[in-house]
């Protein structure tokens, strides 16, 4: 006669260690995921002053001035801005033509360096610890 096994499924401890490998794996996954999403907007905010410093450029050649609003930014700028020692205007994105931004828009504040015409995203972006203004 055959004596048949009694046990038969999967024990506690193997239920156990299958619940903890898949919540690491959960883990790493979310964690990418939010990293890569603080990389992207950052990429995006780099394109951003990319495509605004080359508008400026082609503007500048035009016209014989940078498109800003007349408004002077005296306060609220950042201290890694503020410290440069420039004069910063508000830029006017509606001078500007063929604008399409990827990150912020029309209502987000960029500002231009007059002497230099770097452009900065006065929100800033927060990546790696950091935060950035231009690219």
């Amino acid at each position: 006669m055959r004596k048949f096994s009694q046990n038969k499924g999967i024990t506690i401890v193997s239920l156990i260690v299958t619940i903890v490998v898949m919540l690491i794996l959960t883990s790493i996954i979310v964690t990418d995921t939010y990293t890569g999403s603080d990389y992207k907007k950052y990429k995006l905010m780099c394109a951003d002053v990319e495509l605004l410093e080359d508008k400026v450029i082609v503007y500048y050649n035009q016209y014989v001035e940078i498109p800003t609003t007349g408004e002077k930014i005296k306060t609220g700028l950042p201290e890694a801005i503020a410290n440069i020692g420039h004069d910063f205007y508000k830029l006017d994105i509606n001078k500007l033509s063929n604008i399409t931004l990827n990150y912020g828009d029309e209502e987000d504040i960029f500002i231009i360096d007059s002497a230099t015409f770097e452009v900065y995203y006065l929100n800033g972006i927060e990546y790696d610890g950091n935060i950035y203004y231009t690219d």
